[in-house]
């Protein structure tokens, strides 16, 4: 079906981000905050890493376990087909939590055919990142908001890692292949870190989020859309996902 291609539809259609960061850096409350607008709830977490606790306190978001990629599979099938389904029928947000587990699963899961679980093979990362690249591509094309998380990557200078020198490339921590589909395919790819600032009476001092928007040195990150890149600006401090939606909805409907 043909259609005018303007911020409603890419909204109905369902935004793709990839957040990614250091463990504690607040990857999952981030996402969790998807929940706090009424255009984003009903949110759902396919809960890979075990690491809920940051959201448990809220109460009002729904979660599944992921335990292997069969799991994720069928959570998608149960999506697709969600309108006849009573408990996932008004999930609108969907967030897969996290994929660097979720790699390490899935590599898990190819090696015990082999009966070698602690033996990867190169052969194993080529066909874990086709797997995954393939199952993540529906849920892309789910009607919902995905958001995916991942830990970090660093790449050093061939033979100097952990040696000498600063990261060359940091990344989502997952196959180089696997890596660059995903942020190829995400509408934002964002990193998140964590800054102890003093705070506006400099008495004491406080943890800060922020959220590199584009490319930054070593970092990877980029943001679609090019008014909402503008306006967005290339760090954002303690961001919310409700702000974010706003946002994105205030400028690129701008000129429609």
């Amino acid at each position: 079906m043909t259609y005018t291609v303007n911020a409603q539809t890419l909204l109905n259609k369902g935004l793709n981000l990839l957040i990614y960061g250091l463990q504690g850096s607040g990857k999952t409350y981030l996402a969790g905050t998807a929940q706090d607008h009424p255009a984003m709830k009903r949110t759902l977490f396919l809960n890979i890493e075990g690491g809920l606790i940051t959201v448990g306190s809220r109460g009002d978001i729904l979660a599944e376990d992921i335990r292997s990629v069969e799991d994720l599979e069928k959570c998608f099938w149960r999506l697709h087909r969600k309108e006849q389904d009573k408990e996932w029928k008004d999930v609108r947000t969907v967030v897969i939590d996290s994929l660097t587990e979720l790699q390490g699963i899935n590599l898990e899961e190819i090696a015990k055919k082999r009966n070698r679980v602690d033996d990867l093979q190169l052969q194993d990362y080529k066909v874990s990142t086709m797997h995954l690249k393939r199952i993540l591509r529906w849920y892309r094309d789910l009607p919902v908001n995905l958001v995916l998380t991942a830990l970090v990557h660093k790449q050093y200078p061939a033979g100097t890692e952990g040696i000498v020198g600063d990261p060359v490339e940091i990344r989502p921590a997952l196959t180089q292949k696997l890596s660059d589909a995903i942020m190829g395919f995400c509408d934002a790819v964002w990193y998140l870190y964590t800054a102890e600032e003093k705070t506006a009476d400099g008495k004491d001092t406080r943890v800060a989020r922020y959220m590199l928007t584009r490319d930054r040195g070593p970092y990877r990150a980029k943001t679609r859309g090019v008014r909402f890149a503008e306006a967005l600006g290339g760090r954002v401090k303690d961001p919310t996902l409700p702000a974010l939606y706003d946002l994105f909805v205030e400028t690129e409907s701008a000129t429609q």
